[in-house]
């Protein structure tokens, strides 16, 4: 088992890059292949899916992400690219999400639907969270409430909540509630 890769990029596509470790060009599939240059030294913290079919390594720039990746893969009905997908996420979202017990935040993953979303929160709520992990997770609570007060206000303007967890997923929440409503307002007029 290979636990981290160091070394050079040489080649970058969408989903991975090569990288060059002892004259050894290993493929592995990355999160956003748009961070990384050609020739730049890196240090891939690495997770092996092996089957009867197939071996791929994928690569994280940090340790939590591949523990995080490993957490997700580790719940069945999950495989690699949706794991991939999950370990996108920003930390304390999903942690939030987690905790709330939130399956629309999982539902709004493209390949997760309702019975896997809640089986992910199943899984991993059994999970005892490290120390380390808590500190780098902490929620913050100012962010609890600003995601729950926008949550009611665009409910209370008639907005749907499906709409409203993608657009806290997908976007930085400003501590000025004005400029958190126009952008979503803004959003949402451009998607009809």
């Amino acid at each position: 088992m290979i636990d981290f890769i160091s070394g050079n990029i040489e080649l970058i596509e969408e989903d991975f890059v090569v990288l060059e470790c002892e004259n050894i060009g290993y493929v592995i599939y990355i999160i956003n292949s748009k961070n990384y240059k050609i020739n730049q030294r890196i240090k891939f913290y690495v997770y092996e899916h092996i089957n009867e079919y197939i071996k791929k390594i994928y690569g994280f720039d940090s340790r939590e992400k591949q523990k995080t990746f490993q957490t997700f893969i580790s719940v069945n009905s999950i495989g690699p690219k949706t794991a991939l997908e999950i370990t996108k996420k920003d930390g304390c979202e999903l942690m939030c999400a987690l905790r709330e017990q939130n399956v629309n935040y999982f539902k709004a993953i493209h390949t997760v639907g309702p019975k896997t979303a809640k089986k992910i929160i199943e899984t991993i709520k059994n999970i005892e969270p490290s120390k380390e992990k808590n500190k780098k997770y902490k929620i913050n609570e100012n962010f609890l409430s600003l995601k729950n007060e926008l949550t009611e206000i665009l409910l209370a303007m008639g907005y749907n909540e499906e709409n409203i967890v993608l657009f806290i997923q997908r976007n930085k929440l400003q501590l000025n509630m004005k400029e958190n409503i126009d952008l979503f307002i803004k959003i949402d007029k451009i998607k009809k």
